[in-house]
């Protein structure tokens, strides 16, 4: 009997069993090699086969966090199958930009918003669209799937110089169509407490300008830049006139919430964890301790669910594993630049950014402080300094686009 030598000879069914197999991002390679092995990936059963593979070889979905500081995006940590985020290396480079753009320019101010699963909200700034000899700068946003390497560019908008930035996008399993929104909260007038909002829908395909009246006065330049999307609402955390502290808009009807009664010290981070919405209190000045608050029996139309007390972490109660590094500072006056972001699937687990040099994985239930990563990040940690948080589902989201180069 003759032996197959290449993949070609195998049947269709060892190809399949080959193929899903492989990394998420090596597939959809694939898929642009061979046009038999797109037909194969494309099927319905290469789908499932893939998704049952992954959900028993691995512990949860991967995810990567994005460090951004001002107009610098960077690529700085990434959790499990590095693999799958090579791709993401090569956003803000300079062939990225003019295959996006069209053109590039060193004024081209690129950088990622924020994002939602594994779709990514980036943003160029600083591009001349003016077509009658006048510089008009403005700002193209787009949708991006690094996965895919598939992309949609929305339509120009004037630029503004620090808008708070939501992101939210759905999709359908049975028309097969994905649907999102874009908002952007610019400026107000706080004597008439209104607050100019742009939004781009998919279903309209366009953006629309319009003038809310917000229930109480919040200063916006106290606020993350970045929303957070959950159950439908885009959050955003800060200060307001009555020193509630947290805001949702859904997508023109903003809601302020209550917070715990027991919490006395501001919000240091805001996430999702488990599908729930979390919340992580810590003192200004001495960072003693930290407390983790979920919001439980939220409903979208209601008054908001409650927030209960998940855990409370002391760091003179904490041990080092593995990070004899930390030594030296555990014995000194401790100090949290940041508290990064929620593991997107493990409650127990809780990313610090230490001494401006360190990432460190806080385990709550264990007590334990770990290093992870190493890397020289601005120890001037502002409203500026965001870390957006990306999941992969098993199979990714495809969207109507073009391809983009792989700026590698």
């Amino acid at each position: 009997m003759q032996m197959a030598t290449t993949m070609d000879d195998l049947p269709d069914g060892l190809q399949v069993e080959i193929l899903h197999r492989l990394p998420l991002k090596s597939v959809f390679q694939c898929k642009s090699v061979k046009r038999r092995w797109y037909s194969l990936i494309s099927t319905s059963h290469f789908v499932s086969r893939f998704v049952s593979h992954r959900e028993k070889v691995e512990v949860s979905r991967p995810f990567t966090f994005i460090y951004r500081n001002l107009c610098k995006t960077r690529l700085f940590f990434v959790s499990s199958n590095e693999i799958e985020f090579k791709c993401f290396k090569s956003l803000a480079s300079k062939n990225m930009i003019q295959e996006l753009v069209g053109h590039h320019n060193e004024s081209i101010d690129f950088s990622v918003q924020a994002s939602c699963n594994e779709m990514l909200l980036c943003c160029a700034n600083n591009v001349d669209v003016g077509d009658d000899g006048v510089s008009h700068p403005m700002s193209i946003y787009y949708v991006i799937n690094p996965i895919t390497m598939q992309w949609l560019a929305l339509p120009p908008v004037p630029q503004w110089g620090r808008p708070l930035v939501g992101f939210i996008c759905f999709y359908d399993n049975d028309s097969k169509q994905l649907s999102y929104r874009v908002v952007r909260i610019l400026p107000m007038n706080n004597d008439k407490m209104e607050i100019k909002v742009d939004m781009f829908s998919s279903d309209s395909g366009e953006w629309n300008k319009s003038l809310e009246v917000c229930p109480q006065v919040f200063d916006r330049n106290m606020f993350a830049l970045a929303g957070v999307a959950y159950n439908g609402l885009l959050f955003w955390y800060g200060k307001t006139s009555n020193n509630k502290q947290l805001v949702g808009c859904d997508p023109y009807n903003f809601r302020f919430f209550e917070l715990p009664i027991q919490m006395e010290h501001p919000i240091k981070c805001l996430g999702v964890c488990h599908g729930s919405l979390r919340i992580c209190e810590m003192p200004c000045n001495e960072h003693s301790f930290l407390r983790i608050w979920e919001l439980k029996d939220f409903v979208k139309e209601g008054k908001g669910g409650k927030w209960c007390l998940e855990h409370e972490v002391y760091f003179d109660q904490m041990t080092l594993k593995k990070s004899t590094c930390l030594a030296q500072y555990l014995s000194q006056r401790f100090y949290v630049e940041a508290v990064l972001a929620f593991h997107p699937n493990d409650g127990d687990i809780l990313y610090l950014l230490i001494k401006t040099k360190f990432v460190v994985l806080c385990n709550m239930r264990e007590k334990t402080l770990q290093v992870i990563y190493d890397v020289p990040v601005p120890s001037n940690v502002d409203n500026d300094f965001k870390v957006i948080t990306s999941v992969l589902p098993w199979w990714p989201t495809l969207i109507p686009s073009s391809p983009m180069q792989d700026a590698t």
